[in-house]
């Protein structure tokens, strides 16, 4: 099944499935957080920042293959995916994305490292 991938695009692919978990992983921090029980600006406020605008870089830097900026979403996201995962057992899942991202990460390197 993965022979007709080109080596290019499993770093696409991952990349983008991993960053697509993490929004929908944000989404479902806000509708079932137990520390969110009414809609708070800062509960919101506090994990678009440190959640969505991450993973967006990230999104944006796997679609025009800056490895730079991808560092630096996962950079910036891991602290707050860490929190998350520890808070509540719910949120262990964010392990899965950001090992897609992290996958992602090291398959852009190892291309660079190969070919230049």
């Amino acid at each position: 099944m993965l022979e007709n991938v080109k080596p290019q695009k499993i770093e696409l692919i991952l990349g983008v499935s991993g960053t697509m978990l993490i929004i929908l992983c944000w989404v479902l921090i806000l509708c079932t957080s137990i520390y969110n029980k009414q809609f708070e600006i800062d509960f919101f406020s506090i994990t678009f920042i440190m959640t969505i605008i991450p993973a967006c870089i990230c999104l944006l830097s796997v679609l025009y293959n800056k490895v730079g900026f991808l560092i630096f979403g996962f950079v910036w996201l891991l602290p707050m995916s860490i929190y998350y995962m520890f808070a509540s057992e719910i949120f262990i899942s964010l392990i899965i994305p950001l090992g897609l991202i992290l996958s992602s990460i090291l398959l852009c390197l190892f291309k660079r490292i190969r070919v230049g």
